[in-house]
């Protein structure tokens, strides 16, 4: 998965140890580009989240840049400090467990 070019990984270092990871996968659908965010993983720590925060906002500028119609992320429902964090960052919510964004192009 690490070799191949659909996917993206993100991983937040922070003084000798990851912070936070991030897996995205683009693909290409007859409606045009989608991205999806899978597997979100951060310290419960200050800086942890922060690093969760900036990958998020990392990942929807590359989306963008891209020229992705809509990013759908997958989370956990019992994470609700994750998911509201989701929702302040501008992803909404399309069912139990699934978020998405349309990207501004």
């Amino acid at each position: 998965m690490v070799a191949s070019s659909a996917y993206q990984l993100l991983v937040a270092r922070g003084t000798g140890s990851i912070r936070a990871t991030l897996t995205m996968a683009v693909y290409q659908t007859p409606r045009g580009v989608k991205a999806r965010i899978d597997d979100v993983v951060a310290e419960q720590t200050e800086d942890g989240q922060a690093a969760a925060v900036a990958m998020l906002q990392r990942a929807v500028r590359h989306a963008e840049m891209i020229g992705a119609s809509v990013i759908q992320l997958v989370s956990k429902p019992a994470l609700t400090v994750a998911n509201s964090t989701y929702e302040r960052l501008g992803f909404r919510s399309e069912r139990h467990g699934i978020y998405y964004r349309t990207v501004q192009n």
